[in-house]
């Protein structure tokens, strides 16, 4: 395992240097520093429209006990396609849909299941070093499962989720920007046909691809 994760991390920065050393051999006579400078200015222009897909994983807790034994951390995951405007350079506003959800097991048979989708509005802003700060909020629906050998249950709710990030943007040309972000994500629940709240919390590494529109 530690093999291929070594593997997978060399293939990545290996490619992330030949797309640099493409790009460099065309604006050579610009020094590094001046070319990163370049794409951001015109990536984050103001009036710019951004369009991009956001994917990630990670673990989350619950605030309340799950009634199963031996239980796992919650796995979450979430997919994410999403547009935007610069309203000034660096400064980003948009909205995205979220594709939200986690996962555990118990005893390799049993088990819980959370998907929550929700349109959500969102801030980001992006710096010349590639430092990247993002805040999101929004609200949407969705189901928790609780699957006990044959018998599943199935109940609805309307939630709430917001997210704090910070990341690293690759500014790889004057349009397309790859992002790494770490992200605290939370989400609020009101059932549907009980009066009853619940909340789950956690941490998740994503990455994406942004593409900037304009002249």
């Amino acid at each position: 395992m530690k093999i291929t994760q070594l593997n997978l991390l060399t293939a990545f920065f290996l490619c992330i240097y030949i797309n640099h050393q493409s790009f460099a051999q065309v604006t050579e006579s610009l020094p590094e520093t001046d070319i990163e400078k370049i794409n951001f200015g015109t990536f984050s222009a103001k009036k710019r429209v951004l369009v991009g897909l956001d994917f990630g994983m990670g673990v989350g807790v619950r605030n309340q006990n799950i009634n199963f034994n031996n239980a796992t951390a919650l796995v979450d995951f979430n997919v994410s396609p999403r547009v935007g405007m610069f309203l000034g350079k660096g400064w980003l506003l948009g909205l995205d849909f979220d594709y939200f959800g986690s996962v555990a097991s118990f005893n390799f048979q049993n088990e819980y299941r959370f998907l929550l989708r929700s349109y959500s509005g969102y801030a980001r802003y992006y710096m010349p070093s590639g430092l990247m700060l993002e805040l999101s909020m929004g609200h949407g629906d969705g189901n928790e499962k609780f699957i006990a050998g044959d018998e599943v249950q199935s109940i609805g709710f309307e939630g709430f989720r917001y997210g704090l990030g910070v990341g690293i943007a690759n500014y790889w040309t004057e349009r397309v920007c790859f992002e790494i972000l770490l992200r605290y994500t939370g989400s609020a629940g009101s059932y549907k046909q009980v009066e009853e709240q619940f909340y789950i919390n956690g941490l998740s590494l994503g990455a994406g691809v942004s593409v900037s529109l304009g002249k």
